[in-house]
């Protein structure tokens, strides 16, 4: 499948068993729209007006702090705010869903993300065309292979250092999102492939690749360095720390989103998946607390993993509804819903490394 910029290798899903529950489904979630429908707007102002007050306060204290405590806290509060602007107000602008205009959508998404230092063209292409629609499925779900030093792909060669993947994976996930930045976004993007993707990037995706990376330097480190009260060491060690704790709390969401004992991968025979899709995106997904409106006030969603799965043009902040409807209409089929605590799911993927790697 060749779309702008990128060209996509898709598998077909070779059975068709779940249509009519697919159906189902679809005709509940708009019966649920229709009647609640105006809170959408609301309540995704409300919270990004909320975090980006908390961005902006912490913004603000980084200036005002005369001692590393009050500078690491406001590190904090400012990196904090960001994260949680982008996986609410962001990850339902990737998907089209915020506002209800694409392009404004797309532009917002990509400020964003762009600020945090991550590239907003990679990352829309890669969540949207290869993971959303093939979740664990090898060869075609390019978040299998992002890294080599974790193995959950059977289909990559084992390598020695795996079997203690379970131990080192919180130290590697502290330091993500600072690799993403300088390392992995400038590495996919100049290889242009990833999995079964092939890149196309034009001069003006590479301008805005360098331009969000040198925008993200100089608003959390350059400017603080030159401006601030504090000593240039304080201020370099309180980035690094808001990045160490910021990082590892994100990267656990993702990883338990899919990589559980509890979700399944998928073969292809042929350039086929096996079973149907709806099967495919049921038993890859995992949610934690996913009917809790408060869960889902600050994870924007990724807590009901399976509803954005199921329905990603929607916003998140139908999903606890949305949930309920899918629970309900999954309790007659033979397709299991995957559930757990935010603990029980770090413990369980942890787990999963480690049988994975033996």
């Amino acid at each position: 499948m060749q779309n702008r910029g990128f060209r996509l290798s898709a598998p077909k899903f070779r059975s068709r068993d779940h249509d009519n529950l697919y159906q189902r489904l679809l005709a509940q979630k708009d019966l649920y729209l229709a009647r609640n429908s105006s809170k959408t707007k609301r309540l995704l102002i409300y919270k990004s007006l909320l975090f980006i007050t908390m961005s902006a306060a912490g913004y603000a204290g980084i200036y005002l702090s005369t001692g590393l405590p009050l500078l690491l806290f406001s590190y904090l509060c400012f990196g904090g705010g960001l994260v949680l602007l982008g996986v609410n107000l962001g990850h339902d602008a990737a998907h089209g869903c915020a506002t209800g205009n694409r392009q404004l959508d797309r532009r917002i998404f990509r400020l964003i993300f762009g600020i945090q230092g991550l590239n907003g063209y990679l990352w829309e292409i890669r969540h949207n065309h290869s993971h959303h629609p093939f979740p664990n499925v090898y060869g075609y779900d390019c978040d299998l292979e992002t890294s080599r030093l974790f193995h959950l792909n059977k289909n990559v060669r084992k390598r020695w250092f795996h079997r203690y993947q379970h131990l080192y994976a919180p130290i590697v996930y502290s330091v993500f999102s600072l690799v993403s930045v300088f390392y992995l976004d400038l590495k996919i993007f100049y290889s242009k492939k990833l999995g079964n993707i092939s890149f196309r990037p034009s001069a003006k995706d590479a301008i805005s690749l360098w331009l969000f990376k040198l925008i993200h330097l100089a608003v959390y480190a350059g400017f603080p360095v030159i401006f601030a009260k504090t000593a240039p060491g304080q201020i370099i060690l309180s980035y690094l720390i808001m990045h160490l704790f910021l990082s590892v709390v994100i990267s656990f969401v993702f990883f338990i989103s899919h990589h559980v004992e509890e979700t399944s991968y998928s073969e292809t025979t042929d350039n086929e998946v096996q079973h149907s899709w709806i099967e495919t995106q049921v038993h890859a997904t995992l949610d934690f607390y996913p009917e809790s409106r408060l869960a889902g006030f600050f994870f924007g969603g990724f807590n009901a993993h399976l509803a954005h799965h199921l329905f990603p043009s929607v916003s998140h902040v139908h999903y606890p509804g949305l949930t309920a409807i899918i629970r309900q209409e999954l309790g007659g089929t033979n397709l299991r819903y995957n559930t757990l605590s935010f603990r029980g799911a770090v413990r369980s993927h942890l787990r999963l490394l480690r049988k994975m790697a033996r």
